[in-house]
C-alpha cells in the first residue's frame, strides 16, 4: 500500500520552511473519520488525541481525490486554507509516516451535499428565524435607537456586513471569509442593503451588547430601506413585527381657533399615534405600523405641528389657504378650516394672462391682466412684488372688489417672457399701470408681427373692435356638441356650435371659410381673425360625415357611436359634449358596466354564478335597457352559456327569445337549461319545413333554439316574431 498524501508531502517537504514549521507527531497522535461524496472525493477530518490537544488545531479538514492521489482542499480551524499552515504541513508528514492508502479500502459513509441552493442549510435555518430588534422607537426624548441582532447567533453579523461591504479583513481565517461569501445569497438584496446602511450610518456599536446605535434623525432612511425587507425587524418592547408601508397614511390637517387671536394647526389622525420621525417624508408610528406622509413643511414647523404647537395669526390663514393648500393638494392631503373661521376674499385658482390691445389717443396700448377662472381680473402689475400672495383690487363683470390673490410660479415666468418679447417696454410703466405703449407706424407693425407669433397656450390676446382691422385676432375654437335622445330608440340627435369669447360660428360657416382657402376670416363687424386649431373643425367634419343630416343644423347618429363622442371629449379638451339626462345616465352606466339598480339574480343562481359572471349578467341587462347590442367575449370555459341563460331567464311572460348556434350544440344548450334553468321552457326547432312552421307559429315557450342552417330557411317566419333576446353563439372553426 502507498503512503497517504505522498505526492503532496514530497512537493511541500522540499520547501525551506517545512522542517521549521512542522509539529512532530507520533503514531496515534491524530485521529480521523472519513466519508465519500457523490463525486467520489474523500472528506477526512483529523483531530488531535488528548495528549497533543495543546499543540495542534482542534480540527483539520481534508478533501482528497483518489483518482489523482492529490489533496483538493484543506481547511484548518486556526489557519484556514493557507499553504504554510503548520498544522497542515505536520499532517502531511504524519500521514506519510503513519498512514497508508489502505484506509480507503474500509467502507466509508457516503454523503451527498451539492451546492445548488443559495446557502447552506444551517445558514438558511438561522436566517429564516433571525430578526433585528428595535429598541427606543417610542421614546421621543431619546436621540438614538438600538438595533439588536442576538437572534443571528452563531452568525457573526458584524463580520457579515463588513464582508458584504468589501472589507478584506486579513486577520480572519480565509475559511471563514469563504463561508460567509458563499452564504451571502441567503439574505435578500434589500436586507443586505439595510445591514450595509446600518454599518455605515451607526452612531456606535456594542460588541458585548450586540447592537447598533442609530441616531433618531436617521430613522427616515432606515424606514425607507426597511419597506422592502418584509418582517425583518421586531419591536423589542412589544415583540410585534415592524411593518413599513409604502402607501401614505390618509392624514388631513385642520385649522381651528386657539385663544382670541391665534389659530392652531393640528394633524387629523384617526389611529392611535405612538410617535413620529420628522423629515420628508415624515413617518408616523402607529404601534408596529409605520406610514409615510408627505407633509411639505420645514423640519422645525413639522416638529411644532406634530406636538400640537403650530400657531398662526390671522394673516397667516391666507398663506395656508393658498400656498400651503396647493402644496398639500399635490400629495392628496386635505386642509380643513373650522366653520367658525372667517376668511377674507381669497382667489387661489390658476390665472391666465390676458393682453388687451386698445387705442388711447395716438398710442396703441397693450394692457396686461391676470384673469381667474371665476371672472376676477387683477392688473398684471401685481407681479412686480415677486410674491405668491398679493392683496389687490379686482374687477369682475363690471363690478369691483378687493381680495387676496394667489400667483403661481408659472405667472412670473410668463411675465419674464413677455418682457423678453418686448425689450423696448418702459418697465416703470409696466410695473405701475401694466401697460406697454406703441406709437409710430414701425412700432405698430413690429407689434402686429410679434402679436401674431405669440402662442395662445400662454396668453389670451384680446383685440378691441376699433383695432379689429389692424390686428389679426388668433381664435382657438371650442366646440359644444349638444346631444339628446332621438325619437327612435337606437338613435340620438345633436347640434354643433363653435365659440371663442364673443365669437360664434356654425359648422356650415366654418366649412365655407375653409373651402375658400383664405388664411384669415373677415367677421361681420370688420374684425380679422385667424383660426389656430383647424384640427377641431376637421374632427367634427369626420363625425358629421358619419352622421345623418336632419334639418336646421341638426344631425343624428347611431346610439352605438356615442361612446366615441365621449372618448373624443377626453382626447380633445376643445370639444365639449353636453348630453340630456337620459344620455348622461347611459354614459355613466356604460362606464361602470351596470345599471344604477341591476335586476336581482334568481335565488337559484346567486350561489352558482361567480363574481365575474354576475358582472357579465349585469352588463347584459344594462345593454338591454338601452337597446344596445354586445359581445360577451370571455375566454372559452369561463361560463358564457350560463351568463346568457341567466338573462334569458328574465324574459317576461308572453315573450319569447331566440338562440342561434351550430346544429351540433343545440342539445348541449338544452342540457344546460335542464341543469341550471329548469324554469326556462324551450323548444328545439328542427324537422321538416311544415313541422318547423307549426312550431314557429305558436311557440308557447320562453326560448327557441335553432341552428344557423335553418335560420336561413325560416328567415321569413322568424322576422314576424318580436324576440325579447336574440343570442348568437360564435361558430367554432
Amino acid at each position: 500500500m502507498a503512503r497517504l498524501f505522498s505526492k503532496d508531502y514530497h512537493e511541500l517537504s522540499a520547501s525551506w520552511y517545512f522542517n521549521h514549521a512542522i509539529i512532530v507527531l507520533g503514531a496515534g497522535d491524530l485521529e480521523y473519520w472519513s466519508s465519500v461524496d457523490e463525486a467520489g472525493l474523500y472528506h477526512l477530518r483529523f483531530f488531535p488525541a488528548r495528549d497533543v490537544k495543546q499543540h495542534f488545531s482542534e480540527r483539520l479538514d481534508i478533501v482528497y481525490d483518489p483518482a489523482t492521489q492529490r489533496i483538493v482542499k484543506h481547511d484548518c480551524q486556526e489557519c484556514g486554507s493557507s499553504e504554510t499552515c503548520r498544522h497542515y504541513l505536520s499532517l502531511l508528514r504524519y500521514a506519510y509516516h503513519h498512514l497508508k492508502t489502505d484506509i480507503f479500502e474500509v467502507p466509508s459513509v457516503e454523503t451527498c451535499s451539492r451546492e445548488d441552493l443559495r446557502a447552506s442549510e444551517d445558514w438558511s435555518e438561522v436566517l429564516a428565524k433571525a430578526r433585528l430588534e428595535l429598541e427606543g422607537l417610542y421614546d421621543p426624548q431619546a436621540d438614538k435607537v438600538r438595533f439588536y441582532h442576538d437572534s443571528f447567533e452563531p452568525i457573526d453579523l458584524s463580520y457579515l456586513i463588513r464582508i458584504c461591504g468589501g472589507e478584506k479583513l486579513e486577520s480572519q481565517p480565509a475559511s471563514k471569509k469563504e463561508e460567509y461569501l458563499r452564504n451571502l445569497g441567503s439574505l435578500s438584496g434589500p436586507r443586505l442593503r439595510f445591514l450595509s446602511w446600518l454599518q455605515s450610518s451607526r452612531a456606535a456599536y456594542s460588541v458585548k451588547g450586540r447592537f447598533f446605535s442609530v441616531y433618531r434623525r436617521d430613522l427616515g432612511t432606515a424606514f425607507h430601506l426597511l419597506g422592502f425587507c418584509g418582517d425583518f425587524v421586531r419591536i423589542k418592547e412589544t415583540g410585534e413585527t415592524l411593518k413599513v408601508h409604502s402607501q401614505p397614511y390618509p392624514i388631513s390637517l385642520r385649522i381651528e381657533p386657539s385663544g382670541r387671536r391665534n389659530f392652531l394647526v393640528r394633524p387629523v389622525i384617526v389611529d392611535e399615534l405612538s410617535g413620529w420621525v420628522t423629515g420628508y417624508p415624515t413617518w408616523l408610528l402607529l404601534r408596529s405600523q409605520v406610514y409615510p406622509v408627505w407633509l411639505p413643511f420645514a423640519d422645525e414647523v413639522l416638529k411644532k405641528l406634530m406636538e400640537r404647537q403650530l400657531l398662526l395669526g390671522a394673516k397667516d390663514l391666507v398663506y395656508y389657504r393658498t400656498v400651503v393648500h396647493h402644496e398639500l393638494k399635490r400629495h392628496d392631503i386635505y386642509l380643513d378650516f373650522d366653520a367658525g373661521i372667517e376668511l377674507p376674499h381669497i382667489v387661489d385658482d390658476e390665472p391666465r394672462i390676458s393682453l388687451e390691445l386698445k387705442r388711447s389717443g395716438g398710442l396703441i396700448i397693450m394692457e396686461g391682466w391676470l384673469r381667474y377662472p371665476k371672472g376676477e381680473e387683477v392688473p398684471l402689475s401685481v407681479t412686480r412684488f415677486n410674491s405668491s400672495l398679493v392683496r389687490s383690487d379686482f374687477r369682475k363683470d363690471g363690478d369691483s372688489g378687493n381680495g387676496w390673490f394667489y400667483l403661481p410660479p408659472r405667472v412670473f415666468m410668463q411675465v419674464k417672457d413677455l418682457m423678453r418679447r418686448f425689450p423696448e417696454a418702459d418697465r416703470r410703466l409696466v410695473e405701475k399701470f401694466s401697460q406697454i405703449s406703441f406709437e409710430n407706424d414701425a412700432a405698430v407693425q413690429n407689434l402686429r408681427d410679434r402679436v401674431f407669433g405669440m402662442g395662445e397656450e400662454d396668453w389670451d390676446l384680446i383685440v378691441s373692435e376699433e383695432l379689429g382691422d389692424l390686428f389679426i385676432q388668433k381664435v382657438p375654437l371650442s366646440v359644444q356638441i349638444s346631444a339628446r335622445r332621438g325619437d327612435e330608440i337606437d338613435w340620438f340627435s345633436y347640434d354643433v356650435r363653435y365659440s371663442y369669447r364673443d365669437y360664434s360660428f356654425t359648422h356650415e360657416e366654418l366649412r365655407r371659410f375653409f373651402r375658400s382657402n383664405e388664411e384669415f376670416m373677415h367677421t361681420k363687424d370688420g374684425r380679422l381673425i385667424f383660426i389656430s386649431n383647424r384640427s377641431v373643425f376637421d374632427e367634427m367634419e369626420r363625425l358629421i360625415h358619419r352622421s345623418e343630416a336632419h334639418k336646421d343644423g341638426v344631425y343624428r347618429a347611431r346610439m352605438e357611436e356615442l361612446p366615441y363622442y365621449q372618448r373624443l371629449m377626453q382626447d380633445m379638451p376643445a370639444i365639449r359634449l353636453d348630453q340630456d339626462e337620459w344620455l348622461g345616465q347611459m354614459s355613466r352606466d356604460l362606464q361602470r358596466r351596470h345599471l344604477d339598480r341591476p335586476s336581482p339574480l334568481p335565488v337559484n343562481l346567486q350561489t352558482v354564478l361567480r363574481g365575474y359572471q354576475k358582472a357579465g349578467v349585469a352588463w347584459l341587462q344594462m345593454l338591454k335597457h338601452y337597446g344596445l347590442n354586445g359581445i360577451l367575449a370571455d375566454e372559452m370555459g369561463l361560463g358564457k352559456t350560463i351568463q346568457a341563460l341567466s338573462v334569458i331567464q328574465n324574459t317576461p311572460e308572453g315573450r319569447v327569445s331566440l338562440l342561434i348556434c351550430p346544429k351540433t350544440l343545440l342539445y348541449n344548450w338544452a342540457a344546460e337549461i335542464e341543469k341550471f334553468h329548469t324554469n326556462i321552457s324551450c323548444l328545439v326547432i328542427e324537422g321538416g319545413k311544415s313541422a318547423r312552421e307549426e312550431m314557429l307559429r305558436q311557440p308557447n315557450v320562453k326560448l327557441l333554439l335553432i341552428s344557423y342552417s335553418l335560420v336561413l330557411n325560416d328567415i321569413a317566419l322568424l322576422k314576424q316574431i318580436d324576440f325579447y333576446w336574440i343570442v348568437l353563439m360564435m361558430l367554432q372553426t
